[in-house]
């Protein structure tokens, strides 16, 4: 019997509601797209509840103000996470507005336990890992992986993005995780405001935690925010990008090939399948370029306020 994926919302506009449907789509056609993606059959199960931050980019009705009757139910989660299967190697991917907030996360992890999952990965902000005993539970019940996103490597810069005083706390927290065996990864965004941010935010990553952090394009939500005035442009980007030096710990995520294409792509799949569900298209000087067939394209408001300003066909 065909078991029922966790309770889901409608696709914002900025969202490409194809490889979003993927997040809460059942088993058999998480595989079938992650195969088709090029990646390991994993579970995925994503958690809609309130999320504690207010970062100017998220923040809204369905994320920080959620309602309680809003939020994933348990039958829907029990059901998704009917036991492991061979191919997917005991791996579950959880992730959502913030999954740690969750009523029902840690029976959740119990659940996943019984039913042969025993490599949990989660996408998180990272801060309830602060809490020693949880964690030490989480990490019991197979916590392996955990993705956070950082946007500086000072606090003040970090804080007024997310809305809250919790750099100190989530970097102590991410220090006890990786303290006890769980992989940090982090990624970031790439802003205006934390421009100057990025050297000094990768360099710490990959002292403290031994990961190289991943950059990313700002989306766009529905006009929440002026996203032309915060969002680097591709030709801004492109010529930061130049000016550093080469061994800085960086990877692009969900950017198009033909930039900075030196540098490393890709991401931990907990967040790479996170960017992949950003609405993208094509230039029209994309047409013909070679490394269109692999190319994530570029993320639609970059096209509506910048055309293809920054982008380059390969021959």
């Amino acid at each position: 019997m065909r078991r029922a994926p966790p309770a889901a919302t409608a696709a914002p506009a900025h969202e490409d509601p194809a490889a979003r449907g993927v997040l809460t789509a059942g088993v058999a056609e998480q595989h079938a797209a992650l195969r088709a993606w090029g990646l390991p059959p994993v579970r995925l199960l994503v958690l809609y509840n309130a999320c504690a931050f207010r970062c100017f980019f998220c923040a809204s009705g369905g994320t920080s103000d959620r309602r309680a009757e809003d939020r994933t139910p348990w039958s829907a989660i029990e059901a998704h996470l009917s036991p492991a299967l061979p191919a997917e190697g005991g791996r579950l991917i959880v992730a959502g507005n913030e999954p740690l907030l969750h009523p029902d996360f840690d029976r959740l992890l119990a659940l996943a336990q019984r039913q042969g999952f025993d490599h949990v990965e989660l996408m998180s902000s990272g801060t309830p890992l602060a809490a020693a005993g949880r964690r030490a539970a989480w990490v019991k019940a197979g916590l392996r992986a955990v993705a956070v996103p950082l946007y500086a490597a000072e606090p003040d810069v970090h804080d007024a993005i997310v809305g809250a005083p919790a750099f100190e706390v989530l970097v102590a927290a991410l220090d006890a995780a990786a303290a006890e065996g769980v992989r940090v990864e982090v990624h970031t965004l790439a802003l205006r405001r934390t421009a100057a941010a990025l050297v000094p935010l990768a360099q710490m990553v990959s002292a403290r935690w031994g990961t190289t952090l991943a950059l990313a394009p700002l989306r766009d939500k529905e006009g929440q925010f002026d996203w032309a005035r915060e969002a680097l442009a591709l030709p801004e980007l492109g010529d930061l990008l130049g000016t550093w030096p080469a061994e800085v710990p960086l990877r692009l995520v969900g950017f198009p090939a033909c930039l900075a294409p030196g540098l490393p792509r890709g991401a931990a799949d907990t967040i790479g399948l996170y960017f992949r569900t950003q609405r993208q298209g094509f230039a029209p000087i994309c047409g013909g370029c070679a490394a269109r067939p692999a190319c994530p394209g570029v993320v639609e408001a970059h096209l509506r306020a910048h055309g293809g300003a920054g982008l380059r066909a390969f021959a």
